[in-house]
């Protein structure tokens, strides 16, 4: 799954009605890198997302370390993030048919 967290689509609110493209990368990859404890793979992830210019390709298993990493951040983020994950499955799902 490919993501620019530079324009990432964030819930401007709790009534979830509008989004905006936020630049997220610098906080997340922070995040990452100073909050999640013992982790490689959060470390590596903090440095794809940090020195990447545009897209960045997530795999499952990332996904899963930015999941695992929510009480680090909004809800705003994290609710941002599931949005996104089930609308690109949606199209995902839609390009397969």
């Amino acid at each position: 799954m490919k993501i620019n967290f530079k324009q990432f689509p964030m819930y401007t609110g709790i009534d979830k009605k509008e989004m905006v493209a936020c630049d997220v990368a610098y906080s997340l990859a922070n995040n990452l890198y100073t909050k999640v404890p013992d982790n490689i793979g959060a470390h590596c992830l903090s440095e794809k997302i940090y020195n990447a210019e545009g897209n960045v390709d997530l795999s499952g298993q990332e996904i899963e370390i930015i999941r695992f990493a929510y009480p680090t951040f909004t809800g705003a983020f994290a609710d941002s993030f599931e949005h996104y994950l089930k609308t690109y499955k949606e199209k995902e799902e839609q390009h397969e048919n």
